[in-house]
């Protein structure tokens, strides 16, 4: 396979006002919020009691924030080979329908955006016939144990004897191998087969000032306050902790700086 990288976008210039971005406001963490998570998480363990955590006097709450930022880049990669099949009187799409359409004018898409995929597809208009390249459209080769002799030395006695070389070996008839395709056997169908990979790559960034490690802050559920999906994307320029927008410029930057030509 060829890689075929991708042509040189146009340069992007975002809306001045692109990286201010509009965040979902968190629930202040009251003492009714506080219990009910306590007595769902004694609900989903076994023989843990509810009862102390109804009658449980809260005195004080204190709140501390974790803030996980995600950067997914959905890249693409395309391929192209020669490559041939049996004859069979199938449709030859070749020049004569039309100018072959470079890799990446030929339309395909995943199945599911963000998932990664294969997929391989015929370019337009590049099928050809042509003589098999084994036999040169004779249908048949000669057999490579006898030689297009028929007959094999007898290796018992190493003399007159003779073995029949069309008795021991499939496929063989009078010293010829015989190409078992289907239909037109002694053509082939030569077609530019293209082969597209994408796939995800995930970067991330983490401010939080508790002890925890960040593996275990990378997986909870949290809540999700910001969402964009474009194209191209800008950093975000004015969430209220500055090492966030620093981490979004700097992700952004490393990103395209990586998968430049995908």
């Amino acid at each position: 396979l060829s890689y075929q990288p991708a042509p040189k976008p146009e340069a992007y210039t975002f809306d001045p006002d692109a990286g201010i971005k509009t965040f979902e406001q968190l629930p202040k963490v009251t003492e009714e919020i506080l219990r009910n998570i306590l007595l769902q998480y004694a609900s989903e363990n076994c023989c843990q009691s509810s009862q102390f955590i109804r009658d449980l006097p809260i005195i004080k709450i204190e709140t501390t924030l974790a803030w996980h930022y995600c950067l997914e880049t959905y890249l693409e990669a395309r391929y192209t080979c020669w490559t041939f099949e049996p004859f069979d009187n199938q449709e030859v799409d070749g020049r004569e329908n039309g100018r072959p359409p470079a890799p990446w004018e030929v339309e395909l898409k995943p199945d599911r955006p963000f998932k990664d995929e294969d997929k391989e597809t015929v370019v337009p208009h590049t099928c050809r016939l042509k003589p098999c390249h084994h036999c040169s459209q004779a249908g048949c080769l000669a057999c490579q144990r006898c030689k297009g002799r028929r007959y094999l030395r007898c290796g018992e006695c190493s003399g007159p004897g003779q073995e029949d070389s069309t008795a021991g070996h499939r496929g063989e008839e009078g010293g010829l191998l015989w190409l078992r395709w289907p239909g037109e056997k002694e053509r082939l169908l030569f077609y530019v087969k293209l082969k597209c990979e994408w796939r995800r790559r995930d970067a991330d960034f983490i401010e939080e000032k508790t002890d925890l490690p960040d593996e275990l802050v990378r997986d909870v559920s949290g809540k999700l306050i910001f969402l964009e999906e474009d194209e191209f994307v800008s950093p975000i320029q004015n969430f209220p902790y500055a090492s966030v927008n620093e981490a979004s410029a700097k992700l952004l930057q490393e990103a395209e700086r990586s998968y430049r030509g995908q």
